[in-house]
């Protein structure tokens, strides 16, 4: 019988999709190792064993806890495919899902990740998702929030520039909280 391609999504909500470990190849017990399934972006492990760039952007998502304890970690996971999908049009390889709502892009300078975020943000901002209430009632979320922080020149794993990135981001969403582009953590 022919075997048709599955992707990680299909595979991570379709249990009869999966394969088995003991049925994988090495090659792909480490594609399946370094690769977030449900992004289809590589993960945090992929970020460790990557050569580093020169700029590490670091990335937090707005409201994903709102929206997964008011819509269901459905909604949640479509907000993270759909943000997942926006980083890798817009940084290819050089996006990672480290965890949670936190992404982060590497690239080989300050230009190239203005160059990167610029279209991480007009994308994000024209994604519209449908989610349906408890109550059935169904709602539309256009544009996908998040905060970000610059750090460079990347010298070590979790060196100076991924720590000063973490909190240009922290300080980022403060900044956004402040303006009311944000919801402040809780609301």
């Amino acid at each position: 019988p022919e075997q048709l391609e599955v992707t990680p999504q299909e595979r991570r909500h379709d249990a009869s999709q999966r394969r088995k470990v003991a049925e994988m190849s090495p090659a792909e017990m480490r594609h399946a190792l370094l690769l977030d399934d449900l992004t289809g972006l590589p993960n945090r492990r992929a970020y460790e064993e990557s050569q580093k760039k020169a700029v590490q952007v670091f990335m937090d998502m707005d409201s994903l806890k709102y929206m997964n304890d008011t819509f269901g970690h459905d909604s949640g996971d479509k907000i993270l495919r759909a943000f997942g999908e926006v980083l890798r049009t817009a940084a290819g390889n050089d996006a990672f899902h480290l965890s949670g709502d936190e992404f982060i892009i590497q690239s080989d300078s300050v230009e190239a990740a203005d160059a990167i975020m610029q279209a991480a943000n007009e994308t994000a901002a024209a994604v519209t998702l449908e989610f349906q209430a408890p109550d059935g009632k169904r709602i539309n979320l256009t544009g996908l929030g998040f905060s970000y922080g610059y750090g460079e020149p990347y010298d070590g794993k979790d060196g100076p520039a991924y720590r000063l990135a973490e909190i240009q981001a922290a300080n980022n969403k403060t900044e956004r909280e402040n303006l009311g582009l944000r919801a402040k953590r809780g609301e």
